[in-house]
């Protein structure tokens, strides 16, 4: 699978036009986590914010879940947003529909 890909990988000074995602079938595929851990460098909270994100929750309801405040939760918004490159929250979810294997459920 080929997807756009906007940005540079942690560690890494280039900037990267595409993704190839090569996979074998026999293999199971990573978690969304996993994926998105080893693309943004993202925290297993970060991860989950995201995936809150992705369902469409709205920063209040994230907070409440998590047990943050809302600046805190903003934080760590803004942190995924840095990492992925993205510069607004429908641009993050643009970037982790187009992941292989993550759908809008």
């Amino acid at each position: 699978m080929v997807s756009a890909f906007r940005g540079s990988l942690p560690g890494r000074s280039k900037t990267l036009a595409a993704l190839l995602f090569l996979s074998d079938p026999a293999q199971l595929a990573p978690s969304r986590a996993e994926t998105l851990r080893a693309l943004y460098g993202l925290t297993p909270t970060e991860c989950r914010i995201a995936d809150m994100l992705l369902a469409g929750l709205e920063l209040r309801d994230i907070a409440g879940r998590m047990r943050f405040t809302l600046e805190t939760t903003r934080f760590h918004v803004k942190r995924v947003l840095a990492k992925s490159g993205a510069r607004r929250q429908s641009e993050f979810i643009r970037l982790m529909l187009a992941l292989p294997g993550i759908s809008s459920r």
